[in-house]
């Protein structure tokens, strides 16, 4: 038994609508996706129950609305207790274009993060984004079991790439476009100003935070190409 959990896929999705029908309809596409490739799927659920797709491979943490690192800490401790050598991690409103890009390996690294949007990197390296990423059991390999700063009401990805690199684990940059992520539908904030003056304290936050551990870092333009 504990080597079919070993060797099975599993992928952890953060899962709120707010009533929105676009991101409910994104999560009904992931979920039969990872079905149809034999992932078991645990989910981070803070939506209604009449909203639930019921199927083996599902399990349902019910959980009050929270900000999302608080929902992606919850799936991180589970993942950390359990045997899994390795995970998926994904919001319910990532859409995956090509399967393939779903069996590129970790390597010797510890996380492989899926970068969709150059234009999002704020900072200097490394580079993370938290809307899909895989990472390994950090505590089957003895290394410090790292976590989303719940305090952050934005740029929690900025963040945890620096929280990661201050405890040396390793990330692997995957460039894509075969996936999606619809900013657009987002729900955490309540408009586009609140979005971006959120962005903006919470940069503010991660440079002083990260100054004070020695890394000297700052805002940067990044175009992308």
């Amino acid at each position: 038994m504990k080597e079919d959990i070993v060797n099975a896929k599993i992928v952890y999705i953060c899962s709120y609508f707010n009533g929105n029908s676009i991101r409910k309809s994104y999560f009904a596409r992931n979920i039969a996706l990872y079905t149809k490739l034999g992932y078991n799927i645990i989910v981070c659920w803070m939506n209604k129950e009449e909203d639930l797709i019921i199927q083996e491979n599902i399990r349902y943490i019910n959980s009050k609305i929270v900000n999302a690192s608080t929902a992606r800490n919850k799936l991180l401790k589970l993942f950390y207790k359990s045997e899994y050598r390795e995970a998926l991690f994904s919001d319910d409103d990532t859409i995956i274009l090509n399967n393939a890009i779903l069996e590129k390996p970790i390597g010797t690294f510890d996380i492989l993060s899926y970068i969709i949007n150059l234009n999002n990197r704020l900072l200097d390296k490394p580079i993370f984004l938290s809307g899909i990423f895989k990472i390994k059991n950090l505590r089957l390999n003895n290394k410090k079991m790292i976590f989303f700063d719940e305090t952050l009401e934005s740029n929690q990805d900025v963040d945890f790439g620096y929280n990661a690199n201050h405890n040396e684990i390793k990330i692997k940059n995957v460039f894509t476009k075969d996936i999606f992520n619809d900013q657009q539908n987002s729900v955490m904030f309540s408009s586009k100003e609140d979005r971006e003056k959120k962005k903006e304290q919470s940069i503010k936050i991660i440079i002083k935070k990260w100054n004070n551990y020695g890394k000297h870092i700052s805002p940067i333009s990044y175009n992308g190409h």
